[in-house]
């Protein structure tokens, strides 16, 4: 498990300075937030898929906390991001 770890922050420092490229800065921009004193979290789940599409076992809406998620997907879908409808502008 501690080498898997290892191997995923090594990861999301990589994607970390991925993006920090594409947004124009320095590769190395994030690392003051996310040093050897930042605290690590990993939270190992497994879904597992449905019997049925119209079951409804699985997991429901939830939050994961964090600055980066790195997800292994196989052939099974699910993931989905449940984006916030915008409020309707109130007119005075």
């Amino acid at each position: 498990m501690l080498r898997w770890q290892a191997e995923a922050l090594r990861v999301s420092r990589e994607v970390l300075r991925a993006l920090a490229a594409a947004l124009g800065q320095d590769e190395g921009y994030f690392d003051q937030w996310f040093d050897d004193d930042a605290a690590v979290h990993v939270k190992i789940v497994h879904y597992p898929p449905r019997a049925a599409e119209d079951a409804d076992q699985g997991v429901g809406a939830h939050k994961d906390y964090g600055y980066l998620a790195l997800l292994q997907q196989d052939e099974v879908g699910g993931l989905q991001v449940q984006r916030v409808a915008p409020r309707p502008r109130e007119t005075t």
